[in-house]
């Protein structure tokens, strides 16, 4: 790509100069001609012949979007209006998280969406002659998603009947309701998980109750959670069958049992050494694993990892309510869990319930529970915190 300029003098004769492309800096260009005869001799006057080249132009019209479903990550999509630079477009480039750059030809991208807060991208044009623009901003704010609102309850004897609204899309959609018992969120047990504004718990014991809820988008980021308590009569012709709680010390795969209590880790890596570790991931110190975005000892993760355990109650019943209660963290990422419940009468052929926090069985002496995490990418960490299964009936006349 040559720019042309074209000298007319007083004679009338026109000469034509095609310039290099590599002599054009961004800014002031001097160019000096003088004229030459037949025996090399230079002219005594000079003509100058300034140009300054601009900078291409910045995108415009910049936009985002965020796209999710309860299967995949979150992503945001970066929009913006193409731009024609005068000597042409070579491609754009996106700064963000202060080293991160990526180039590209098109005019959108789309990266994940794994924060929580502001996040700045700088745009730039960049044209055939390798020259940027100063660069557009685009600020992306991806925010938790609204509590459910007009949360109360309704109390017949042990039942507790739960009635809300969910809220609107914030960033994502939401994706389901998170109920919880217990003094304050961060201790509380999990009651379960609810599409709709409605469910009912049964309690077993009177008692004065607290309950929280919560509403958690499609990549799993809870809302701030509000709470309710509520008085529960003792359950009328109740039988009440047996409880279990769990020392998470039964079988399990990619998973790591902490000392002092602090529970199980989900999906991890227990079959390499120390040595092994930094070795496969070619790092050399601590340090360096930190710098590749692993910022937790037990980082790179696995891809699945799960805690099983089985639970003989002694006798075979007839008939009764199985509820599964546990709690956890979610260290790092979006790990999704999903809970299985399975009784058997003979601890061999057991009926399989996939994503279930409580059935109603017959003839069954055995539970076993499972719980999977499975990680969309070698960050997402899940420690599980405590487990319990509670075998309950209620008597009809």
């Amino acid at each position: 790509i040559e720019e042309e300029f074209e000298l007319t003098f007083t004679s009338g004769s026109a000469f034509n100069c095609s310039i290099p492309k590599d002599s054009l800096q961004l800014g002031l260009n001097n160019f000096y001609i003088k004229s030459i005869d037949t025996s090399g001799a230079y002219s005594t006057e000079v003509l100058t012949v300034p140009y300054t080249l601009l900078a291409p132009d910045n995108p415009i019209s910049t936009s985002y979007s965020f796209a999710d479903t309860s299967l995949t990550s979150a992503t945001v999509t970066l929009d913006w209006s193409d731009v024609v630079p005068l000597f042409g477009l070579d491609e754009y480039e996106i700064t963000y998280d202060l080293t991160t750059i990526k180039r590209l030809k098109a005019s959108t991208i789309t990266l994940a969406a794994d924060w929580i807060g502001e996040k700045t991208f700088t745009i730039k044009t960049i044209d055939l002659l390798g020259n940027k623009s100063s660069g557009v901003i685009l600020s992306v704010t991806k925010v938790i998603p609204d509590h459910p609102t007009n949360f109360r309850t309704q109390v017949i004897d042990n039942t507790v009947m739960f009635y809300w609204t969910s809220p609107g899309k914030t960033s994502l959609p939401i994706d389901h309701s998170l109920l919880k018992r217990g003094a304050t969120w961060n201790t509380a047990t999990i009651i379960g998980e609810k599409k709709g504004d409605f469910t009912t718990v049964n309690e077993t014991q009177a008692g004065n109750y607290t309950y929280w809820i919560a509403s958690v988008d499609t990549d799993g980021n809870e809302s701030i959670p509000i709470s309710i308590s509520a008085a529960v009569s003792e359950p009328p012709d109740f039988i009440f069958h047996g409880n279990f709680v769990s020392n998470l010390n039964a079988t399990k795969s990619s998973a790591f049992l902490q000392n002092d209590d602090l529970g199980l880790l989900i999906p991890v890596n227990t079959t390499e050494t120390w040595a092994q570790h930094f070795t496969n991931n070619s790092w050399t110190s601590p340090s360096q694993q930190v710098s590749s975005g692993f910022p937790i000892y037990i980082q790179p993760t696995s891809s699945v990892g799960y805690y099983e355990e089985v639970f003989d109650f002694g006798s075979t019943l007839s008939s009764s309510k199985v509820t599964l209660t546990y709690s956890g963290t979610i260290i790092s990422g979006s790990p999704v869990i999903t809970p299985k419940i399975s009784i058997s009468s003979d601890n061999i052929t057991y009926l399989d319930y996939e994503g279930a926090f409580d059935i109603y069985g017959t003839n069954f002496r055995y539970v076993k529970i499972r719980i999977t995490v499975n990680a969309p990418t070698s960050v997402a960490l899940y420690n599980l915190n405590s487990l319990s299964v509670k075998l309950d009936a209620k008597q009809k006349t």
